[in-house]
């Protein structure tokens, strides 16, 4: 979730927002890997598959994200906005042989993760 993304449109303008949403995209490509699914849900939300993933390296993702999203803040970003992210991690630590949880599952988890990190981070 790409934090404060409705006042970037308010401030700045839909262009602004656009630009503040290829520069998140950018971030994503920049800290998964190629064997990850990464996709956009909609409006500012994001949504990273990690495949055989161990859960010391998802967990450490957010930070290589953060700080990949720090370096785009100064591309085609208005002066002054800064980009941030909050994010929401569900591991499926299940063996494959065991059968794992199901997508919507996993989803639910990683959405309440997510608002439990914003409202942390306010």
């Amino acid at each position: 979730d790409l934090d404060d993304f409705k006042e970037i449109n308010d401030a700045h303008g839909h262009d602004a927002g656009d630009a503040a949403l290829v520069e998140m995209a950018a971030a994503l490509r920049a800290t998964f890997r190629g064997t990850d699914v990464i996709g956009r849900l909609g409006g500012d939300e994001f949504v990273v598959l990690a495949t055989a993933c161990p859960a010391h390296e998802a967990l450490g993702m957010r930070a290589r994200l953060e700080h990949a999203l720090a370096r785009r803040t100064t591309r085609g970003t208005p002066p002054g906005v800064v980009l941030a992210t909050s994010a929401g991690v569900a591991l499926d630590e299940a063996p494959a042989h065991a059968g794992s949880g199901d997508l919507e599952t996993l989803m639910r988890v990683a959405d309440a993760a997510l608002y439990a990190d914003k409202r942390a981070r306010k």
